[in-house]
Formats: C-alpha cells, structure tokens, sequence
C-alpha cells in the first residue's frame, strides 16, 4: 500500500485536561495512520487515553480537554483547524461514532426510530423520505420489525437492538469513516458476536474505515486488521494484528496477550499484570510501564524511541532497539 490508502493520519496528538491536581496528559503523542477500508483496533486498559484519542479526533472533548498539539489529517485536511461549525458538517456526514452506552447516548423522550430519521434530516438536507430510511436502516442492522420497532422508545428496547439502533444512526449519512468507542462492553458474549457480525456486513457493504477502540484483545483478533496498544497517554505497539499477535514486542502487549483465555488449553487461572497504571498527573519520565514490567533494566529510565521491528510493526521498548 501506499499514502495514497491512507484516509486518517494521526500526527503527535497531544491533549491535555485540566483538573484540581493539574494538568494531565492524556493523550501524549500519539501517532498512527488508518487506511481505506480497514479496521485500527486501539486496545489497553481503562484510563489509558484510547476514547480521548477518538474525542480528540473528532473535536468532542469535554470542557476540561483541550487540543495543545498535532495534527489530525484527514482526506488530504487537519481536522484541528477546522471550525466548530465545519466540524459540524464532517461528523456525521464523513466521521460517525458509535458510543458505549445507547441509555446514554440515546434521547429517553424520543422514539428511537424519530432520532435516526433526525440524523438523517439534520445532515441530508435533501433526504426525501427520513422515516423510510429510518426503517430501512432499522432493518439492515437485523432490527426485528422495524416497522414496530421505530416507535419505541429506548427504555423499551434490549441493550443489544438500542446498540443497534446507535449503528443504524452511525450509517445513517453513509459516513466514509466511523469511530466505535467499545460499543459491545455492554453485551452479553453471544450477543457480542452477533454485533460484531453486523458490524463487519456494516462495514462491506458501505465501504467504511473502522477505528474500533476496546479493552479486549479477543474482538481485536475477530474483526481488526491492525492493532495501536495504547499505555498511559501512548502508543507502545502498532502493527498488523497477526504480527503483533504471534511476535509482540512490548511487554505490555505481551501481558495482555497472555492474560486471553485459551479454548485450547484446560481452564486454568489466567496471569494478570502486577502493579497498576501510573496516576495521570504522576507519569514516570522514562518508559511508562517500567515500574510493572518484568524485564526493567537501567535504560528504561528514559523514555525508548519507536524501533521498527518489521516494516509495519513498530514497538516503544528498548528490548527492540538493535
């Protein structure tokens, strides 16, 4: 492939918040690149700064977070400088988000069918027929009777068919790009599998690029091509999913990695990470999972430079430096 595939690139995202105990870095040079028609799994514990990243994206940071660096190109533009009002237009439309809680992410007073049609009203303008669509796209995401089921309400609904609904809405405009921030959390396993199938015809049959950010290796190995192991603010592995599967680099994906259950093994008691991630406002200055990692040496004390294990597979420990 060349640059030409690729539709986001992520260039030294920095995004800070400001809190009671100072300013944190959330997201703290961060850099990866997306290509057309593939899907990026950003994977890593809670608090590591996988959602602040996809918020980041997309100009939705809470009132706290603010932008301080980077750049964010898309199709040949930077997102940053976009105006609040052009960004607008490119949510949506271009780049959609599937959040992890429909309850919230769903309006309780409206039926869930009307906030598809709203979608579909706000961003196409010229949509002849919102309600119809509405119901079409209700019944592509494997809505029973979605005829019905437009005029319920999300109280009324299953977690699994309001999560669907939250994909019919992301769809909705036929955005090139869609963001699901860990939309399966909330699901049972058998429903989990049923989603993440709807999600992958989602994807064929209008053509998207998936950034799909979730705390589980398991669904990365079903339904991404690429992997961004996210620790502390940063990227400390990136690469095609079966290298970083079958050689990972970085101890921290190699924890994680081992910490799978193994439907070919007898069950046994899974190993976990000692330790716990570092307080946001309390960042180590070298190599942020030093103080958990079994092979700390002296270097790490500073912080490793991104090291090419293969041409695609990059990795942020000094265990890979030659």
């Amino acid at each position: 492939m060349n640059d030409k595939d690729v539709i986001l690139s992520v260039r030294n995202l920095q995004t800070h918040l400001r809190t009671r105990r100072g300013v944190v870095k959330a997201v703290d040079g961060v850099s990866f690149d997306v290509r057309r028609g593939e899907t990026l799994g950003i994977v890593g514990e809670s608090g590591s700064g996988k959602s602040m990243t996809a918020f980041s994206i997309v100009q939705l940071l809470p009132r706290v977070g603010r932008v301080v660096g980077g750049e964010v190109i898309f199709n040949g533009e930077d997102l940053l400088k976009k105006s609040p009002r052009e960004m607008e237009k490119v949510r949506g439309k271009h780049v959609s988000m599937v959040l992890q809680d429909p309850l919230t992410s769903l309006n309780p007073v409206f039926r869930t069918g009307d906030q598809i049609a709203e979608t579909i009203r706000h961003h196409l303008k010229d949509a002849p027929d919102p309600k119809g669509k509405a119901v079409e796209l209700m019944r592509q995401v494997r809505i029973p009777a979605p005829a019905t089921a437009y005029r319920y309400y999300p109280h009324q609904m299953s977690g699994g068919m309001r999560q669907r609904v939250l994909g019919a809405i992301g769809v909705s405009c036929e955005p090139e790009f869609l963001i699901a921030d860990e939309p399966t959390s909330a699901l049972d396993p058998t429903i989990q599998a049923q989603y993440l199938d709807l999600l992958k015809d989602l994807q064929k049959q209008y053509n998207l690029t998936i950034i799909f950010i979730t705390h589980d290796f398991g669904i990365v190995a079903t339904i991404c091509d690429t992997v961004a192991v996210m620790y502390a603010g940063k990227i400390v592995e990136t690469g095609p999913v079966r290298d970083v599967f079958q050689r990972p680099s970085h101890p921290y994906t190699e924890a994680l990695l081992k910490s799978l259950p193994s439907l070919e093994e007898k069950p046994k008691r899974l190993p976990s990470i000692s330790g716990q991630p570092p307080m946001p406002h309390e960042m180590p200055t070298g190599c942020r999972f030093a103080p958990r990692c079994p092979y700390k040496f002296d270097k790490c004390e500073e912080y490793p430079p991104d090291t090419h294990v293969s041409p695609t597979h990059i990795s942020a420990c000094w265990r890979s430096v030659k």
